[in-house]
């Protein structure tokens, strides 16, 4: 599910907008493989003054016609699948008259706990809705920060369990060490 914003500068017809917003959502249903109505897109048009966009000291210059889209979207999509995505993109975008030095992609990464559609409820998590990437009955351990606990789906009666933290750290040091040899670290918090 990614939720996607098109910002460019002002003045487009609004048949280019939609050119442009149709081609993005063709762009993600042929490379992420979504749903066709898994759209959900913020398209936003600025002055002139207000998009800033260099080149990055790549050496060429961008245009009035400067489009720059940002994908949120779960992770687990590959190098290569986000790379794909940009070159598709480029492609659809070119149609719809998108210079490729004016389109400039930014892709943020999250998980199922980061969304909810409707109602103040987290529909991945809560099995409204399956995650992108994970076989069906397969739910994420999710923290529970008040009960400072953790909480799965039990795979084989579908009975939620709790585990305390430090369980999940074991489970998933002993799930590392046995998938890639080596052994679970915490990263050092973040200042």
């Amino acid at each position: 599910m990614p939720l996607v914003r098109i910002d460019m500068i002002r003045g487009r017809s609004p048949e280019n907008i939609w050119a442009i917003a149709d081609a993005v959502q063709r762009s993600l249903i042929d490379v992420l493989k979504i749903p066709e109505r898994d759209r959900f897109q913020i398209v936003t048009q600025h002055d002139p003054d207000e998009i800033i966009a260099l080149d990055a000291g790549l050496g060429f210059e961008r245009t009035s016609g400067t489009v720059i889209v940002h994908i949120f979207s779960q992770r687990g999509r590959s190098t290569e699948d986000k790379q794909l995505a940009y070159r598709t993109l480029a492609q659809q975008l070119a149609e719809a008259g998108v210079d490729g030095k004016d389109l400039f992609v930014s892709y943020f990464e999250n998980g199922p706990e980061d969304w909810s559609f409707a109602d103040g409820r987290a529909q991945y998590i809560e099995g409204d809705l399956p995650i992108p990437g994970q076989a069906d009955g397969d739910r994420p351990v999710t923290a529970h920060r008040s009960a400072g606990t953790a909480s799965a789906p039990h795979h084989d009666v579908g009975e939620v369990v709790s585990l305390s933290v430090p369980a999940v750290r074991t489970a998933s040091s002993c799930w590392l060490q046995q998938s890639f040899g080596t052994r679970w670290r915490p990263h050092a918090p973040r200042r």
